[in-house]
């Protein structure tokens, strides 16, 4: 049991959950979650901090396969609860070849804030197949090579409501590489629609401080023209007859400045129509380009793969945005939330890259040795017949079983590639459908609070 240090309250809240979910929890085995009983908690809508605190002090055993994951979201399960279950759920994963990568003699951990530990390489030995030879005949020497395995960096999805840590990111391999460009797109999206939603910001706020500078003028020459008016029971004299001409000049120009306003709210309205034009023709091109670059990319497992490190800059949506334009920001926190989809993705294909790569290497070290013994029995192909001939197809079989991992690979890419062209047009109508509520949300608010 995973021992954690929590204050009385956080202690007492889960306290209160655990006795709460005995009942529930009752059928699975002792103090061991699982997915349905997270999928329980989230029905009983409790915060998902008490639903955390439970994962990091239980033993856990949950299914974060893409159907696992995906029935997990559609029963509304926060990403902070998702990336919760994937830090406690153990994982090892193997590591991917690289020639010039060499084992380390001895294993070393290094912390680093905000970054996953990644556990050291360690030489694996990999039994090899025997071929029996008789006691007098020559044994060529064995060659297999090591197997390195090493546990990847974990995916931490993204928080709507929380801005994205710098040091946040995962590695991607093989034909998995080219959905960094997707993540590179959304960050330069978010800077985009936040520069574009500052300068709204800017405009709104400067004929406010107009507005609300003449309104104020407004209610000194009122208290000044009551005061006058109260002073006496004779007709208007000149003073106050020119305190009225004032105020009436000070109130049409008030009404000017709100009639501008709303003008203001009009272009920002008609230049948030074009801009939606121009972002989603951009999104629509970029998955276009990244399913060819996906499916152009090289998928011979025998090359063993290249890790890309896939980073996230610092995401930060301003509190300080005038309520005209609130809505707007909501935007940006579909950006954020596209590219913790982008990573989850980047996790489940780069495990099915990693298992064919494991695969092909292990195939690669039961047939060296092959190689190695047909070599030397060529020394004196009459001698060795039989053993040549036992050899040839032992290694034709080993390098059968080569080539259908690399169709498989193949095939993985172009499923890929069809996967982001298919959910191109999702994505794009979801951006659509996304900005045309924001707009119309600004809309109202320009129209309704703002009434002349």
């Amino acid at each position: 049991m995973k021992r954690i240090h929590i204050s009385m309250k956080r202690r007492t809240k889960l306290l209160l959950t655990c006795l709460l979910f005995n009942g529930l929890m009752y059928a699975q085995q002792a103090d061991t979650l699982t997915n349905s009983a997270i999928i329980r908690m989230e029905k009983a809508n409790l915060d998902d901090e008490l639903i955390i605190d439970v994962i990091q002090g239980s033993v856990v055993n949950f299914d974060l396969s893409e159907t696992g994951i995906r029935k997990l979201r559609d029963e509304n399960v926060s990403l902070q609860v998702i990336g919760a279950m994937e830090s406690a759920q153990p994982k090892v994963w193997p590591a991917l070849k690289d020639e010039s990568i060499k084992p380390d003699t001895g294993p070393e951990k290094k912390a680093v804030e905000a970054e996953p530990i990644i556990q050291e390489k360690k030489p694996v030995e990999n039994p090899v197949s025997e071929i029996s030879t008789s006691p007098e005949k020559p044994t060529p020497p064995n060659t297999t090579p090591a197997i390195i395995k090493e546990t990847p960096s974990k995916i931490t999805p993204i928080p709507a409501e929380k801005p994205v840590s710098p040091a946040s990111g995962n590695e991607a391999y093989g034909y998995v590489v080219p959905l960094a460009e997707l993540v590179k797109f959304y960050e330069n999206e978010f800077d985009v629609i936040s520069k574009t939603i500052a300068s709204w910001d800017v405009q709104i706020k400067l004929s406010l401080n107009k507005i609300n500078d003449l309104d104020r003028l407004i209610l000194v020459t009122e208290n000044e023209l009551r005061t006058k008016k109260n002073k006496n029971s004779e007709s208007y004299n000149t003073e106050i007859n020119t305190l009225i001409q004032r105020l009436s000049g000070q109130r049409n120009s008030y009404k000017q400045l709100k009639t501008d306003l709303v003008a203001t709210g009009d272009g920002i309205i008609k230049n948030a129509g074009e801009l939606m034009k121009e972002r989603s023709s951009a999104l629509k091109n970029t998955y276009g380009d990244v399913s060819s670059m996906v499916r152009a990319v090289n998928c011979d497992p025998s090359r063993g793969t290249n890790p890309v490190r896939i980073k996230s800059s610092a995401l930060v949506i301003s509190d300080n945005i005038n309520s005209y334009i609130a809505p707007a920001t909501e935007l940006l926190y579909w950006y954020q939330n596209s590219i913790g989809d982008i990573r989850q993705m980047t996790l489940i294909w780069n495990a099915k890259v990693e298992t064919l790569v494991e695969k092909d290497i292990e195939l690669a070290g039961q047939l060296s040795p092959l190689l190695n013994k047909m070599e030397g029995y060529k020394a004196d192909p009459k001698l060795y017949k039989t053993e040549i001939s036992a050899l040839k197809k032992q290694i034709s079989a080993k390098e059968k079983e080569r080539k259908q991992i690399a169709v498989q690979m193949e095939n993985d890419a172009k499923e890929l590639s069809a996967h982001l062209k298919t959910v191109r047009a999702e994505i794009q109508e979801t951006f659509e459908e996304r900005f045309t509520d924001i707009m119309n949300n600004i809309n109202y608010t320009f129209k309704e609070r703002l009434k002349i």
